[in-house]
């Protein structure tokens, strides 16, 4: 199971990687802020595009607002080239990974972003953006999808480590949590054993009138919840505490807190209603959960049993 699974999520990752690499990752960063000119009436800003994708992207255009005057200052490459006659600013190849910053020197108007009516590529259109630090890249993108497939596959090899231990993998544990549907079963067969003392315990109850009940079992994949009542018909107040076993001898695959409790305070003419779960897979032959209340009851400390067994 363990060898699909992981075979599955390196496919899935692969993909993935594939899937990144064939994307378009085309930027236009506008930057806020501009600098106002000494030698004109205008303001100089710096236009920069960002191909960070795998491919190189061809035949990328910038289009501006016509009402302006535009003229470029500098660049950090020598093939761009502005067209005034229809406000255009040009730049024939970008390989991958790499920027094209452009000065423009913007007259006749008060420059904002919103004066970029468009940007692309003859592939696809640009993302404008306020900086270059909001570039995402491939890289990036990667780097999480591969770290949360890393986690989710430690998750599962620990899940799987531990189900091979106690007999009920990871898997078990969420679907009978989560999706299992639940089914009310009814214990094939049922008895009782153990000592009652010699106190004043023993003078008001015995084997056959104990103080505790069991009327509800419910099946949740391969988890068995029984429902036990405890009524006090004595003069005073009791403390019970109750643990589930089962035959497939796995303490470990029901939590702690699922299968045992401690300390319930049954007052006098009072009852408490509470459950406690056990492994019983539907692959075990003998399907047996022994339960082991012990009551202590001022000064004594009484200790019976409950089998039951499930077809």
């Amino acid at each position: 199971m363990a060898s699909i699974v992981g075979s599955v999520v390196a496919a899935l990752i692969v993909a993935a990687i594939v899937g990144l690499a064939r994307l378009r990752w085309l930027y236009l960063a506008v930057p806020k802020l501009s600098f106002y000119s000494k030698l004109s009436d205008g303001q100089v800003v710096s236009l920069t595009v960002l191909n960070m994708g795998f491919r190189p992207e061809q035949d990328i255009e910038v289009h501006l607002r016509p009402q302006a005057k535009y003229e470029i200052l500098a660049s950090t490459r020598n093939d761009v080239a502005l067209d005034t006659a229809i406000s255009k600013i040009s730049i024939p190849r970008i390989p991958r990974f790499e920027r094209v910053t452009v000065l423009v020197l913007v007259e006749g108007a008060l420059w904002d972003k919103s004066w970029v009516t468009s940007a692309g590529s003859k592939d696809t259109s640009a993302k404008v953006i306020d900086s270059t630090e909001q570039v995402a890249t491939p890289a990036q993108a990667i780097a999480a999808i591969s770290g949360l497939v890393l986690i989710a596959m430690i998750c599962f090899q620990f899940g799987t480590a531990v189900g091979s231990l106690t007999g009920r993998t990871a898997w078990d544990r969420v679907y009978s949590g989560y999706f299992a549907t639940q089914a009310v079963v009814r214990p094939s067969d049922v008895s009782w054993r153990g000592s009652l003392g010699t106190g004043e315990f023993a003078k008001r109850y015995s084997m056959e009138s104990l103080p505790i009940s069991t009327a509800n079992f419910t099946r949740s994949g391969n988890v068995v919840q029984i429902e036990f009542l405890a009524t006090n018909l004595l003069s005073d107040f009791y403390t019970l505490s109750v643990e589930a076993k089962s035959s497939a001898s796995d303490r470990e695959a029901v939590p702690f807190d699922e299968r045992r409790v401690s300390d319930i305070v049954v007052f006098p003419g009072d009852s408490k209603r509470n459950s406690v779960s056990a492994f019983v897979p539907l692959s075990d032959s003998r399907k047996l959960v022994i339960i082991e209340y012990r009551i202590q009851y001022k000064s004594d400390y009484v200790t019976f049993v409950q089998n039951l067994r499930f077809d």
